[in-house]
């Protein structure tokens, strides 16, 4: 290894030659310094992964922090296709090397999916023997045993994550914690009930967010992040909805639905979390933009509606706030002019029919929602994503025809009616199944 520093050698976020990490994840083996290293991990935990060189004794101190940010998967190291590419042109690796690279990622990533399904399966089939055991017996366990024996399930659990995470098996430690994350909030509300506290669901939903909260950051799967990502949503929709009723006074915290998605894809494209979590930083990114295109395609219904009406004064400052981080997060995070022209036409779409749609205008809604699906087809055609591609250029032809069957509605009595419509299917069908293919040759040769 290098003459300088011994035999070890240590790369602590991203620090030290790539391209020696890059061959080394590849292939087992490489030349590091003219000489033969055969890698071997030895544990793993917490994003990080120990490497000794052979007769290399193991001491403590020898990690290696893997930079990875949504290029990886627990305890390993993967290079996303963008990644790749770059490192070809700077001339770190070769084409040859970037391929090995692929193959030896997906092949790691395909292995514990089913493992990890069953798991959840059997965890939630514990989960809710035990809420039907408990519940059909409910009325004859005294207050005190019920939190007795809620405390043995949660020392007990507690005890599983910590075993399972010392022992490396990650799959039993994410199934664990996810138990143990649920197990909490039951415990909060079995409280409440034995001693008849009478407590606001808000005031629960927060006190187990912030409990669960150090719990759920030692989670590496991308089910338990998405898991904990819901239930702090949850959270701040029944902040949201206890102000609307303590204040009477329910446009503002409307106007709040879109700051969690805003706020979960300016985390997931923090490199920070991208390199300690990249399955957490994966989940973000994907409930934000899964959470801003929902709001977008409901906005397009209210032009169906005369909501301009409506008393908004107390919804433009909240408003105004969503349009301030969107600009941010356009400007300072999105890097492709598609995803900043998605995000635009997300925020638009989503709140300017509310404040303003004078009602009776399914057209403008139809014409709303198509061109809001194309920025998002583009958007998948820019990034190379061809399941929301499909999906995008699907549901552009689904609303295509109910668009004729909102005009032309009162012909379906008719043969005739039912001929034409039917006809107007089967084309959006055609032309959907030619553009597909069309679309993912070009972005295939791109």
């Amino acid at each position: 290894m290098d003459a300088n520093r011994g035999p070890r050698r240590r790369f602590r976020d991203g620090s030290g030659p790539l391209a020696e990490r890059t061959k080394c994840r590849a292939a087992r083996s490489c030349e590091v310094d003219s000489r033969p290293c055969s890698i071997a991990p030895l544990r793993h935990g917490a994003g990080v992964r120990t490497w000794l060189s052979p007769g290399e004794p193991r001491k403590a101190g020898d990690d290696i922090s893997v930079a990875n940010g949504d290029r990886a998967s627990v305890g390993s190291f993967v290079a996303s296709a963008s990644d790749l590419q770059r490192w070809i042109a700077a001339g770190i690796i070769t084409a040859d090397q970037a391929a090995r690279i692929a193959e030896f990622d997906r092949d790691r990533q395909r292995r514990p999916s089913l493992l990890y399904a069953i798991a959840g399966v059997a965890g939630l089939a514990i989960a809710v023997g035990i809420v039907s055991i408990v519940a059909s017996n409910w009325d004859g366990i005294p207050g005190r045993a019920k939190i007795g024996i809620d405390l043995v399930l949660l020392v007990a659990v507690a005890a599983g994550v910590w075993e399972w995470d010392r022992r490396g098996i990650a799959w039993a430690r994410e199934t664990a914690i996810v138990v143990l994350w649920g197990l909490v909030l039951a415990s909060i509300a079995l409280v409440g009930q034995v001693y008849q506290l009478g407590g606001r669901t808000h005031v629960a939903m927060s006190t187990w967010t912030v409990l669960t909260a150090m719990l759920m950051t030692r989670a590496h799967s991308g089910a338990a992040a998405s898991l904990w990502i819901l239930g702090m949503q949850a959270t701040w929709a029944s902040i949201a909805v206890w102000f609307a009723i303590q204040y009477d006074d329910g446009p503002p915290a409307l106007a709040t639905i879109f700051w969690p998605p805003l706020v979960c894809l300016g985390l997931g494209s923090h490199r920070g979390i991208e390199d300690r979590r990249p399955a957490l930083a994966k989940a973000l990114r994907a409930i934000g933009w899964t959470e801003l295109v929902l709001c977008a395609s409901a906005g397009t219904l209210a032009f169906y509606e005369n909501t301009a009406h409506e008393n908004w004064d107390s919804a433009y400052a909240p408003a105004a706030l969503s349009m301030i981080a969107t600009l941010a997060l356009g400007m300072a995070v999105q890097t492709r002019l598609s995803e900043r022209a998605a995000l635009l036409a997300c925020f638009a779409v989503a709140h300017v029919p509310v404040f303003f749609s004078p009602g009776d205008l399914g057209a403008v809604s139809a014409l709303t929602f198509i061109g809001l699906w194309l920025v998002i087809a583009w958007l998948a055609y820019d990034t190379q994503d061809r399941g929301l591609l499909n999906l995008a250029t699907a549901l552009v032809g689904v609303r295509i025809v109910i668009v004729y069957f909102e005009v032309f509605g009162s012909l379906l009595d008719t043969g005739l009616g039912l001929v034409s419509g039917g006809t107007v299917a089967l084309l959006v069908v055609w032309a959907w199944t030619r553009g597909r293919k069309r679309f993912e040759s070009m972005g295939g040769s791109r």
